[in-house]
């Protein structure tokens, strides 16, 4: 809704490559609930 960029480091943005994201695609990010489930987030990391 914001007019913010797509690749806005914001701590709120749903594709923000942020560290403490739960959604983060980030490779290093071993307890990420989505590490355990068969999402497409797990295949990436």
């Amino acid at each position: 809704m914001f007019p913010a960029p797509v690749l806005s480091p914001s701590p709120h943005h749903p594709i923000t490559p942020s560290p403490h994201l739960p959604i983060s695609p980030s490779p290093h990010l071993p307890i990420s609930p989505h590490s355990l489930l068969p999402t497409p987030y797990s295949l990436i990391s």
